[in-house]
């Protein structure tokens, strides 16, 4: 990513369906995901992908926000946060390892084509993709969810429920997938780190995990 200096490491392993690779890993980890093609055609079910181990936490609800590193590597990205990254906000505090700011909703008319930029927290999620953004596809990105109360956030509408403390959007920066392509029937390890030695130092770690997890799970 821009400003970071990752560089991409994979390592290809036997291919295998991927909730079945799935489950022979999850438990080592609090955050992760799976995104999976069960019909396979070459149009729409041609990959799958896992993603583990975050670095970035990223989440907002109403008027505040924070960006928390969930581990070493994820402190490598706040440190280059500044004070003029943050310059729409109403309140920031920059800390080690999380930073929590304020943006004061802006209630006023605006035209309808700005209303995607309208001052709100969903503004800190655009600062953070163009701060680290890179030209090249890659994995390297943020997954998460966002709530349906995400759109108060640009649309002025009435509260027919009672109030919740789901965040609008709770977001992660994953550095570390699994992909499949299962018309190939090819799956690979994909890792950005710092160098090529963490690199592959990640890449091992993850096969060792699935090695354990294939003797745990046999199919």
């Amino acid at each position: 990513m821009k400003n970071i200096g990752l560089n991409q490491s994979k390592k290809e392993i036997e291919y295998a369906l991927a909730h079945e690779l799935f489950q022979k890993i999850y438990k080592n980890h609090k955050y992760k995901f799976l995104f999976e093609s069960k019909d396979i055609s070459p149009i729409y079910g041609r990959l799958s992908l896992i993603g583990i181990d975050p670095i970035i936490r990223l989440s907002g609800k109403n008027n505040n926000f924070f960006i928390e590193s969930l581990n070493k590597r994820g402190e490598l990205f706040l440190s280059k946060l500044e004070d003029s990254d943050f310059s729409l906000c109403d309140g920031v505090v920059i800390e080690e390892n999380i930073i929590r700011g304020r943006v004061e909703k802006d209630t006023g008319q605006i035209e309808e084509t700005k209303r995607s930029k309208r001052k709100n927290i969903a503004q800190i999620i655009r600062m953070f993709i163009e701060k680290f953004q890179v030209n090249q596809k890659t994995f390297l990105g943020l997954y998460g969810a966002f709530s349906y109360d995400f759109v108060r956030l640009f649309e002025d509408i009435p509260n027919l429920l009672p109030a919740n403390d789901i965040p609008d959007f709770n977001l992660f920066l994953y550095d570390s997938f699994i992909y499949f392509d299962h018309l190939k029937e090819k799956t690979e390890i994909i890792v950005f780190r710092g160098n090529g030695k963490k690199g592959a130092i990640a890449l091992n770690e993850i096969e060792n995990q699935i090695m354990a997890g294939k003797d745990n799970h046999p199919n």
